[in-house]
């Protein structure tokens, strides 16, 4: 059985007809024994997504594979696993089942890798690895519409991902990811950028996008930051950004962004903001949840400053106790202090005359503070049993 006859038995069965589905199984049984036909087939028995057709794949798949590779086959290769029941794959799991049973030397990689990219997307970085099918045929099957996200752990992407000029969003997973070419820059609508790896220095291509609103840094590399270019002035569409992990000093070149409107630095561990963070005057939510070592009374006579900033996050900060200065922040309509250890809030947080929400859930106070009631725009206080309304007199 050739490869393009596969292909039709293949276009059959994707067909989901009845009548259909039995020409291409009697098709594969009259088949003589190859190579061929018992990928297909293989792919058939444990990846498709009807488990009726897995049932009637793999009684042929069984009296075609030698003895030793079926039984490993079923050993390993559980649809429930394969599939969670949350209905999305990871590209972890399949590149490594792949991988165990491409060892084995019965199948064809490039058959494996053409049809089975059809059922799940997931295969891509085996495909990819193998080069069972053409790098840009490869990304337009995983790209949906304008947006790509490309999973995976191999050392180095496929550089034709950056010939995809059309894409508005990007998402790239990959904890051994060191590097990307600064020919990102030819993603030219790209609106949305994530990044999980451990890259070793900021592409400088991201400078010249400038349709980008969204940038999301994940980066498992305390150097990586210290890159960051003065360039990224340069992004005047950006309005949120999100990076975790940084321990040293915060990037003074992403003050230059003033175009911010909302910056998420969760799980991040650096004391201050230099004063550059004043000129991030559109700046309306900064999120700074679990960290600890905050030097507070510097950060709010900065922030005190941004006359833009309306929603403050320090959730899980363990200070222990909150600092007078936090009166400074007369501009913030919602706070959160969950979890940070207190048994106390200052006197002068009645001075934060703007505040409407604030939560103190997760901390120590045996009752609500009285000075809550002394906040004169305050609506709504979060505690352990649930949110309360205040009564402004």
């Amino acid at each position: 059985m050739t490869n393009q006859e596969i292909t039709n038995v293949h276009e059959l069965i994707a067909s989901t007809n009845p009548s259909n589905l039995q020409t291409a199984f009697a098709k594969l049984q009259a088949a003589p024994h190859s190579k061929t036909v018992l990928t297909y087939l293989f792919i058939l028995s444990f990846f498709h997504p009807d488990e009726a057709v897995r049932n009637q794949a793999k009684p042929l798949f069984k009296v075609r594979a030698p003895i030793g590779f079926y039984a490993n086959a079923t050993k390993e290769l559980f649809f429930a696993k394969i599939v969670p029941k949350s209905g999305i794959p990871s590209v972890f799991v399949f590149t490594a089942l792949l991988e165990k049973m491409h060892k084995h030397g019965v199948l064809d990689v490039k058959v494996l890798g053409v049809h089975l990219i059809d059922f799940w997307v997931q295969s891509w970085e085996f495909c990819w690895k193998h080069r069972a099918v053409d790098a840009m045929k490869l990304l337009r099957r995983v790209q949906k519409g304008k947006s790509l996200q490309l999973a995976g752990s191999i050392k180095a992407i496929p550089e034709e991902i950056w010939q995809l000029t059309e894409l508005e969003s990007l998402t790239i997973i990959n904890r051994n990811l060191g590097y990307i070419s600064e020919d990102i820059a030819q993603l030219k609508n790209l609106k949305y950028l994530n990044i999980q790896s451990k890259l070793a220095k900021f592409p400088v291509g991201i400078t010249q996008l400038h349709q980008l609103a969204e940038l999301k840094l994940f980066i498992n590399n305390d150097q990586f930051f210290g890159t960051v270019p003065s360039e990224v002035a340069q992004l005047t569409q950006l309005k949120e950004l999100t990076f975790t992990s940084l321990s040293g000093s915060f990037p003074v070149n992403f003050c230059r962004i003033t175009s911010l409107e909302r910056i998420d630095l969760g799980y991040s561990n650096f004391e201050d903001f230099p004063e550059e963070v004043t000129q991030l005057n559109h700046l309306n939510t900064l999120k700074l949840n679990f960290n600890e070592n905050l030097q507070l009374s510097g950060l709010f006579s900065k922030l005190h400053k941004i006359s833009s900033l309306k929603n403050l996050d320090l959730s899980f900060c363990k200070l222990n106790t909150l600092p007078d200065e936090v009166a400074l922040l007369d501009q913030v309509e919602k706070l959160n202090i969950a979890g940070c250890h207190l048994r106390s809030l200052p006197t002068h947080i009645e001075d934060m005359v703007s505040l409407k929400y604030l939560d103190i859930s997760h901390n120590h106070f045996e009752q609500l503070p009285k000075v809550v009631h002394k906040l004169p725009r305050l609506e709504q206080v979060k505690t352990d049993q649930g949110v309360i309304d205040i009564q402004q007199g």
